[in-house]
């Protein structure tokens, strides 16, 4: 919603994805040589089947 649609729009419904919650988590801590490197490796982490 822009222009005054954003300001006087009402959400009516939201359909929300639930996902269970992971057995196991796990943390690492990556050091990269760019911000662009940084931003890829994220994004193909996400596009994996198993989510972080």
């Amino acid at each position: 919603m822009i222009g005054a649609e954003g300001t006087l729009g009402i959400v009516t419904e939201a359909t929300l994805k639930l996902v269970p919650i992971p057995n196991h988590s796990a943390v690492a801590i990556c050091q990269f040589s760019s911000i662009q490197s940084a931003a890829y490796t994220s994004i193909q982490i996400l596009r994996q089947v198993c989510y972080p």
